[in-house]
């Protein structure tokens, strides 16, 4: 598919991104793409990371694909995540949580999922892993009927604790709306998305960047390209010359 795909969105707009499919699979299915000839018809590799905690799905599963992109010599290639998370229901029916305990339900799920979004977030920002990522999604559904019948107040359904940020009207907030409206995890890049660096990387076999100056550095394949303009908003592309 994506050695059809890739020429024909390539040869409609030479600037279109193509991505994998978000693919659940982080082991034989990647795999599979380098093992049948995809490595050259797709520009970002795109994965999704359901389960709970959703921070152990999102960060194992994140580093077991980059170690097959390492495998097939693909490691510097754009990695984004572009569906995590879990829902209501799911939660339950992994951890048979909270009614069978008596708590408060939907209190419980609410807190349950801020803690899981500050989780993954709070990894995200210490551990760089993905270029790009997305949560499932602002208002989502409870894919998952939850063991039992919980107990939610008056008027509110299973829907309204979904993995999404609002209820299931689609406007009212939940609590972590309102912690993503104050946190503005984007706020850098939204205010300057463009900017001016040096960027350390990775180019073995000797080659090196095309109209940019560079150093190296004091391991061998590591250079300092020096003053590239960076749009945090697209990938940046530099081309290389090999020796």
């Amino acid at each position: 598919m994506l050695k059809l795909a890739y020429p024909a969105i390539k040869e409609a707009n030479p600037q279109a991104w193509v991505l994998t499919g978000g693919m659940s699979d982080t082991g034989d299915f990647p795999r599979g793409i380098y093992e049948g000839g995809g490595k050259d018809y797709f520009d970002i590799m795109n994965i999704h990371t359901y389960g709970v905690p959703v921070r152990n799905a999102f960060v194992a599963r994140g580093l077991h694909v980059y170690q097959v992109m390492k495998e097939f010599g693909d490691e510097n290639r754009p990695l984004w995540n572009t569906e995590w998370g879990i829902d209501a229901g799911n939660l339950v029916a992994a951890w048979g949580w909270p009614h069978q305990r008596n708590q408060d339900d939907a209190n419980y799920f609410d807190q349950a999922h801020k803690a899981q979004w500050r989780a993954v977030l709070e990894d995200h920002w210490q551990r760089p892993l993905y270029q790009k990522v997305l949560p499932y999604q602002f208002d989502a559904d409870n894919e998952r009927r939850a063991d039992g019948e919980p107990q939610l107040p008056e008027g509110m359904i299973m829907n309204d604790f979904g993995f999404g940020i609002v209820r299931a009207d689609s406007l009212t907030p939940r609590p972590t709306y309102n912690w993503l409206r104050e946190l503005q995890f984007n706020r850098h890049i939204n205010h300057q998305p463009v900017r001016t660096m040096d960027l350390e990387v990775y180019l073995p076999d000797g080659a090196h960047p095309v109209g940019y100056e560079f150093s190296n550095k004091w391991r061998e394949g590591i250079l300092i390209i020096h003053d590239v303009t960076v749009d945090s908003l697209c990938p940046t592309v530099i081309k290389l010359e090999l020796p």
